[in-house]
């Protein structure tokens, strides 16, 4: 990270003029940027989340302000398979057919609950449904 005139900048966090949100860069020692522009906190009035992630760059942690935390699971691909909270109980599953998620299992007591997902021809999920309502698009 250089300032114009060639000397190198001390400071590496970038904060927006609202604070909304806070991204952090991170240099190796040959000044390479190894960590560009993740998320590491954000904010929605008096709440605010902190986000951590793994050497692959995926969101493994979540933890809001009032200690609330989401773990989340990885499969070889790089396909989220589950969310789970700090004591490892799950919240959500996700089911994938080769590259394609297909459905979210939701923990509920008593029984957890089914959602379909429909995807585009990319893989992105754009609805979920049960019992041919749609819940979310």
């Amino acid at each position: 990270m250089w300032r114009h005139g060639g000397s190198k900048l001390k400071h590496n966090l970038l904060l927006t003029s609202c604070l909304c949100y806070r991204l952090q860069y991170q240099d190796d020692v040959a000044d390479n940027v190894v960590n560009a522009g993740r998320i590491q906190r954000s904010k929605s009035g008096a709440v605010w989340w902190d986000y951590r992630y793994n050497a692959l760059g995926q969101r493994v942690k979540k933890t809001d302000n009032a200690s609330n935390t989401t773990l989340f699971i990885y499969d070889q691909q790089g396909q989220l398979q589950g969310e789970y909270d700090s004591t490892g109980q799950a919240r959500l599953d996700t089911i994938w057919l080769e590259n394609i998620p297909v459905a979210v299992v939701q923990a509920a007591t008593p029984a957890p609950k089914l959602y379909y997902a429909w995807s585009d021809h990319l893989g992105t999920s754009r609805q979920l449904s049960n019992i041919g309502m749609y819940l979310w698009t």
